[in-house]
């Protein structure tokens, strides 16, 4: 896990006064959610990739206090299962997705202020549990669950937890707006423990196995 020690530049808007986490910038979901949070005026602070939990509590120390978490970590994977490889298969798209998920989310919530947002980004097709995409869908309906247990723990000190499901053929940048609704407190205040579906529509054709 590494941590870029600069920010954004940042402009004016609905998020003026905030500060957000935003994690795996190196692929381009992250860059783009990181540079919507900071054209509506948030201070983002920049975090390369989640995967690994050893480094967690330093640097947890190392950001300080901030309002929102955003994460993108999704294990994107949808080849066919062989006997050879299902396990290993299922085992990485956990500890990509949920593991990473649940243990950053749970060491940054003690570090955020009251009232901030945690914004969960899941695997795409979650709602297609057939045989290319099992291991996926497995990890995505985790963090849907993952994400109402938080957002009822956290609830008392007014954190909400939200998954964004993105679809496939949409741009990072047409996403955007999505988490930056969710980042807003004043648009989003009672939105909370909810897995939003942002992939217009039915979900693309799965990949043949042949």
């Amino acid at each position: 896990m590494s941590v870029r020690a600069e920010s954004v530049p940042r402009a004016g808007g609905r998020l003026t006064g905030i500060t957000a986490l935003v994690t795996d910038v190196d692929a381009d979901m992250g860059r783009a959610m990181a540079l919507a949070l900071a054209h509506e005026g948030a201070d983002v602070r920049l975090i390369h990739h989640i995967s690994d939990t050893a480094q967690l509590d330093r640097v947890a120390r190392d950001l300080g206090r901030f309002d929102v978490l955003v994460t993108n970590t999704a294990f994107e994977w949808r080849r066919g299962l062989g006997a050879a490889d299902d396990v290993a298969a299922l085992e990485r798209a956990f500890r990509m997705n949920i593991e990473a998920a649940f243990a950053f989310s749970e060491a940054m919530a003690a570090r955020m202020n009251d009232g901030g947002a945690i914004i969960l980004t899941a695997p795409m097709r979650h709602r297609q549990p057939v045989e290319p995409i099992r291991a996926l869908v497995a990890a995505a309906h985790g963090i849907s669950t993952l994400t109402a247990s938080l957002a009822e723990r956290l609830a008392g000190r007014r954190i909400r937890v939200n998954t964004v499901v993105p679809g496939e053929a949409a741009a990072p940048a047409a996403l955007a707006p999505v988490y930056v609704f969710l980042a807003a407190s004043a648009e989003s205040g009672l939105v909370n423990g909810i897995t939003l579906d942002a992939t217009s529509g039915p979900p693309p054709p799965l990949p043949s196995l042949k």
